[in-house]
């Protein structure tokens, strides 16, 4: 019993130990991550181009490209934690419309599978389920809308997508919405970005464009505002091309 009280310290100590440290802010400010990130938003580009000409006659408004790299950590008590460099790239697109909600959402359903998306995350009939059944409902100081809705994901198909970091990329398209006829949320108006939140965050380069004030001008001019977001993910394990 005293060799196996003596020996598992040990033992933790030695799996629970993280990989060789890395200087992953060099990393996420170098060469190689600088042309990803270039490369993720003429890619992210691209595609968005590709869902605009699969919709004609719909309102595109303002659009962005923002950039964010952190560092991420995985492992539990008995196996090594690892570390490495996870950097997103997000395409915001803004569009309004006055048409149905459903048929904006099976619209765009339909333009992204025809765009070289995979299969929703979701049935696309469940957030116009909700929204028929459910709208109107008091929901503390506002009433149940299109923003309270589940939203839609797709992510890309083909194995060879384009080439970053040390891993293959993830490109991932979501579809969310707001309604005109009730203020914005508190969350809403702090969202002044779509990227996702990294801690500690070692990379970050935004376009300059003031997403509360888009998303209130557009709800004074149109019935619904959909948020699209087109984010390309890259791992970067090693600290190649600095």
């Amino acid at each position: 019993m005293k060799v196996l009280v003596t020996v598992l310290p040990a033992l933790l100590l030695l799996v629970g130990c993280a990989s060789p440290s890395v200087d992953y802010k060099a990393v996420a400010h170098g060469q190689q991550a600088s042309r990803d990130r270039e490369t993720a938003a003429r890619v992210a580009g691209e595609r968005m181009a590709a869902l605009r000409e699969a919709m004609p006659g719909t309102r595109w408004l303002e659009s962005s490209v923002e950039h964010t790299c952190g560092t991420e950590t995985s492992g539990g008590l008995f196996t090594r934690k690892t570390e490495h460099l996870l950097c997103f790239t997000v395409f915001t697109q803004y569009i309004g419309f006055d048409t149905e909600l459903a048929d904006e959402v099976r619209t765009f359903d339909a333009a992204a599978a025809g765009t070289g998306w995979g299969a929703s995350n979701q049935p696309v009939d469940t957030p116009i389920w909700y929204y028929r059944e459910f709208r109107g409902r008091p929901e503390g100081p506002r009433t149940y809308d299109a923003s309270n809705l589940p939203d839609i994901s797709y992510t890309a198909v083909g194995s060879k997508l384009f080439a970053c970091g040390t891993s293959n990329p993830a490109l991932t398209l979501r579809q969310r919405w707001l309604e005109a006829g009730q203020p914005l949320t508190d969350h809403e108006r702090r969202t002044t970005t779509e990227v996702h939140p990294l801690h500690p965050l070692l990379f970050e380069h935004k376009d300059p464009l003031n997403h509360e004030q888009v998303k209130t001008a557009a709800l004074q001019q149109h019935r619904y505002l959909a948020i699209v977001t087109l984010t390309a993910q890259c791992w970067y394990d090693q600290p190649d091309g600095r």
